[in-house]
């Protein structure tokens, strides 16, 4: 998507990098009541604006015009298939985003895929914080220990999750990082890799319960 949306970025230089910015302070500043007015009120602050005018110009540029660039971003290969396969599987699959699902979901068609979705600008903390993970879980009925959590940021996503007590795998386009404390389950660079792992596990955990 970064890729893509690149010549949006030249154009919008300024305001997203105020928005980066202010969503960082988003992230320390523990409990939010309301994130998007928050975010609106640091950009505002940063490029003297007025915050309903800071507001605006987010909710046009950023949640209207960056999210349109979805248009030319393909999915991951094997990422429909491989949700479709777990729920044939017969687990339970939900989403967790920093920013609003519905369209995303609606654009590649996988809104009936998952069965529960969470947005963490509506939970009031932005990722790496745990809370948006619990807000997963909670919403999916499961425990943290037998919830995997899959996304393609170390900081965010495999970060984030671990503190939640959750295991990870961590999506890597090229060569894995080098990681710091937090170290995944799982690195993978295709979905064929991630069934692999998966596939004894859901066998070993549906033969302990007794059913398959």
């Amino acid at each position: 998507m970064m890729r893509r949306s690149f010549w949006f970025g030249v154009k919008h230089a300024r305001l997203m990098w105020s928005f980066r910015k202010a969503r960082r302070k988003i992230r320390t500043m523990g409990a939010v009541d309301d994130v998007y007015r928050a975010q609106a009120r640091l950009v505002a602050e940063d490029l003297g604006l007025r915050e309903e005018d800071a507001s605006a110009r987010l909710k046009r540029v950023v949640y209207g015009e960056w999210e349109a660039t979805l248009d030319r971003v393909p999915l991951y290969a094997g990422m429909r298939e491989t949700l479709e396969i777990l729920r044939g599987w017969g687990l339970r699959v939900g989403i967790l985003s920093d920013f609003p699902l519905s369209g995303k979901l609606e654009k590649y068609r996988l809104s009936a895929v998952f069965d529960c979705r969470v947005e963490a600008e509506e939970v009031g903390f932005l990722k790496p914080n745990p809370e948006p993970f619990i807000a997963l879980l909670n919403c999916l009925g499961s425990k943290p220990e037998r919830t995997l959590y899959v996304g393609n940021s170390y900081e965010y996503d495999v970060v984030g999750a671990t503190s939640a007590g959750m295991p990870t795998a961590h999506l890597v386009e090229r060569s894995a990082p080098k990681y710091r404390n937090v170290v995944p389950d799982l690195t993978f660079r295709d979905y064929d890799t991630l069934l692999g792992w998966l596939k004894p596990r859901v066998a070993s955990d549906k033969t302990a319960a007794g059913y398959d």
